[in-house]
């Protein structure tokens, strides 16, 4: 007790020594920290992994949708466009055509370009010419 009649504190509990049994507790303690900590730290990886494939995927969902839309626009398009009827119609009003008349058509005349044309093959044998007997 001191002066004024009160208890004084003190702390019994601190050491300046420790001991082998203080520091295996310690020990245990913060290996079990550490386990806790590791798998809230794998925990959280795997949760944002999952997040983040789910966000790709959805756009990539989103992306199809859009490539399938512009897809069938661009058949309709096609389509359209080889309509025989609109390329008539185009030709005649807009480049100011007008159909072949039978005295228009000309015929190329077909020549044969191998008159002297063989069955032989191309990766046959090719034949022995004289200068190359005598070396």
């Amino acid at each position: 007790m001191n002066d004024m009649g009160q208890f004084r504190a003190r702390n019994y509990g601190v050491r300046m020594q420790m001991d082998r049994k203080s520091l295996g507790e310690l020990l245990g303690r913060v290996l079990f920290l550490g386990a806790i900590a590791a798998v809230l730290a794998l925990y959280l990886y795997y949760h944002t992994q999952v997040t983040r494939v789910g966000y790709q995927t959805q756009e990539l969902v989103a992306k199809e949708e859009s490539l399938l839309r512009t897809r069938g626009h661009l058949i309709l398009e096609e389509q359209t466009l080889k309509d025989p009827e609109r390329i008539d119609t185009i030709a005649r009003n807009v480049l100011r055509m007008s159909p072949v008349c039978a005295d228009q058509l000309m015929t190329p005349p077909i020549r044969d370009f191998e008159p002297e044309a063989t069955n032989s093959v191309a990766l046959a044998t090719p034949p022995v010419l004289p200068s190359s007997r005598n070396q």
